[in-house]
């Protein structure tokens, strides 16, 4: 349909509603116009509708801004450019009359609504199927709550019977510490990773939501639903995203600390090493000239002393009688 908005004329007025309050479809953000004959109503109420209304003919070339969320979060604004004819894509023709003129103006948005059904709706809400999937830190698995889900209008948290949980693992508020080892007496590194990081959560959404995608040679929205997925797997593992905490870049640099914190203790330790390998090496490695000139001056002690005891004890009393 027109992404579950309903759309409708009544005289000069142009009316643009939600068919409901639920997260699936286009949101009406707002629209704008630089008309002065052409008033808008911003969108209120529950389900939100809003108006466009021709209380006056627009001049060839201007304009009418029609802005829509979409269930990933991005937006999409439509233009729409007030002609004499013939219509386009992007065009309305300006009628006989301000009834002509809206009714106009309504086939023109229809038509766009349908367009971008097939594209940037396609795209987003695959996207945000991937996100609802891949949950991250303190978030829980999402599911459409059905049957019957192509008029479904909640989500519901998935539970391990109903659900493939992708993901079983930790998840803490510092994931580098959740593994930790002591590298010093008063040091310690922390070098964990967990798969539902930022980085790799954008990586494994962005990778699943194209490849489920298909794209035919026949399917005319195939290019620009192609399109509207790439834009969307750029802006998630774009550079734009390096200083995220918990992107791959960002996750690869702490690691890299870590690495050169390890390497400045390792050459430490070795440092350590060697100094402790050098006082036990001149404790326990004597020089030898040295040792033997004192071993040799000691035997020639004890000699000198042997010899004098022994002419001590051939002395008798008679030896001082005489």
């Amino acid at each position: 349909g027109l992404g579950r908005l309903t759309l409708g004329a009544a005289a000069n007025v142009v009316s643009l509603a939600e068919d409901g309050t639920h997260p699936f479809g286009f949101k009406l953000s707002g629209a704008s116009t630089d008309s002065v004959g052409v008033s808008i109503s911003a969108p209120a109420g529950a389900p939100p509708s809003m108006g466009i209304t021709f209380a006056g003919q627009p001049n060839a070339g201007e304009k009418v801004y029609v802005t829509l969320t979409l269930p990933d979060g991005t937006s999409r604004t439509l233009n729409l450019e007030a002609t004499n004819g013939p219509a386009s894509a992007d065009t309305f023709v300006i009628g006989a009359t301000t009834t002509d003129t809206a009714n106009n103006f309504k086939a023109a948005l229809q038509s766009r609504l349908a367009s971008e059904v097939g594209t940037t709706l396609s795209a987003a809400s695959v996207f945000a199927a991937a996100e609802n999937f891949f949950n991250g830190p303190g978030d829980s698995v999402q599911r459409v709550g059905g049957p019957p889900y192509d008029s479904a209008t909640t989500l519901v948290a998935a539970t391990p019977a109903d659900t493939v949980m992708w993901y079983k693992g930790t998840s803490s508020t510092d994931p580098r510490h959740s593994v930790t080892a002591r590298i010093g007496e008063h040091t310690s590194i922390g070098y964990g990773v967990e798969a539902n990081e930022k980085g790799f959560l954008e990586l494994m959404r962005s990778l699943a939501a194209v490849s489920v995608e298909t794209f035919s040679a026949s399917d005319s929205t195939a290019k620009a639903r192609y399109d509207a997925l790439t834009d969307r797997q750029t802006a998630r593992l774009g550079e734009s995203q390096n200083n995220q905490p918990g992107s791959v870049e960002v996750i690869a640099m702490e690691l890299g600390v870590v690495r050169a914190n390890m390497g400045s203790y390792q050459e430490l330790g070795k440092n350590y090493r060697n100094q402790l390998e050098t006082v036990i090496s001149e404790m326990e490695d004597a020089p030898v000239a040295e040792v033997a000139v004192r071993l040799q001056n000691l035997q020639t002690r004890l000699e000198a002393s042997y010899k004098t005891m022994s002419i001590v004890s051939q002395l008798s009393l008679v030896n001082y009688l005489r």
